[in-house]
């Protein structure tokens, strides 16, 4: 009987160390999905495997599957039947627009896979490349734009599937985040609760209107989801959050995150942007909405800091002006 992993209810702190827990529990399981149901579907039974486990910063239960002689793959297992669900939908609507996402090589994801082996099983090819950042060259950096142009130009009207992939409120959804990492942020760092206040109430009298067209979104921002291949162009990993949202948060999200900030960095990315999504999507069009997402994730920043205990460093996210 697989290994059925129970959800450990930690704070988000901790989680990623329980998730690493949680893989090396689930090896066995995984190893044994790979050469009984995994290598027979690709046609290469009894071929000699290993398993390995990605290095820090990798929050879900993925596997590296190295096949003798053989394919390189990522296995993504993943326990709850709605997550499954949803990366489905997701990875659905990324083949069906053909938009920039590893090659899917196989799936194991209704309700036998979970009572059969204790998760979904959804596996792709290995990709070759760097992860994203402000270094990139000018050839690399328009690539990264028009990856996400491409994306951010599907809009959940078009895709066939807004019943999976959100599409509500994206401002009201954004406002009840950012009150909760205030509160989060304030009792780990006290002394910045009144700043984390003032500026949480300031976000919220300043909300876009009108809503903000639902574009899809990635929506797990990180260097390391972003992979730059040698040819220049990009591929995004980890499709388990894919939704429509705002494309605004996640440009802005890419500009203080991936590219750290750097003002040629983004404006490289947006060369390639502009070439690849509407005019109506350019951050430019859409000038207030696009100041209060960057207002919001530097109140992201700050929290990420602050569960850091580096109050210094929150204190620069949140403004100079912050005693």
């Amino acid at each position: 009987m697989p290994t059925v992993w129970e959800d450990p209810g930690v704070d988000e702190v901790d989680r990623k160390h329980d998730i690493e827990l949680q893989r090396r529990t689930a090896l066995g399981s995984a190893s044994e999905y790979v050469r009984r149901r995994l290598l027979p579907a690709l046609g290469i039974a009894g071929t000699t495997f290993r398993l390995e486990i990605p290095g820090d910063g990798v929050r879900s239960l993925t596997f590296f599957v190295l096949v003798e002689g053989g394919p390189r793959l990522v296995l993504r297992c993943v326990k709850s039947l709605k997550d499954s669900q949803w990366l489905g939908a997701a990875i659905d609507v990324f083949v069906e627009h053909g938009l920039p996402a590893p090659r899917q090589a196989h799936r194991d994801a209704g309700l036998w896979a979970h009572v059969r082996w204790g998760f979904a099983a959804f596996t792709e090819d290995l990709v070759a490349g760097k992860p994203a950042g402000p270094d990139l060259s000018e050839a690399e950096l328009e690539g990264l734009g028009t990856a996400y142009g491409r994306v951010h130009a599907t809009e959940s009207r078009r895709s066939g599937k807004p019943h999976r992939l959100g599409g509500g409120d994206v401002v009201a959804e954004r406002l009840e985040w950012l009150h909760r990492l205030a509160r989060e942020t304030a009792v780990r760092l006290p002394g910045l609760g009144g700043a984390l206040d003032a500026e949480t109430r300031a976000l919220s009298d300043a909300r876009p209107r009108p809503p903000e067209l639902h574009s899809l979104c990635h929506n797990r921002v990180t260097q390391a989801n972003v992979i730059v291949r040698p040819d220049a162009s990009v591929l995004l990993i980890d499709l388990e959050r894919v939704k429509f949202g705002s494309h605004l948060h996640e440009l802005a999200l890419l500009e203080a995150e991936v590219l750290a900030g750097s003002e040629q960095a983004f404006e490289g990315f947006l060369r390639g942007y502009a070439r690849s999504t509407p005019d109506r999507l350019l951050p430019e069009a859409q000038a207030a909405a696009w100041a209060w997402h960057r207002r919001a994730v530097r109140l992201k920043r700050a929290r990420d800091a602050a569960v850091a205990g580096d109050a210094e460093r929150a204190r620069r996210a949140l403004g100079s002006g912050v005693g």
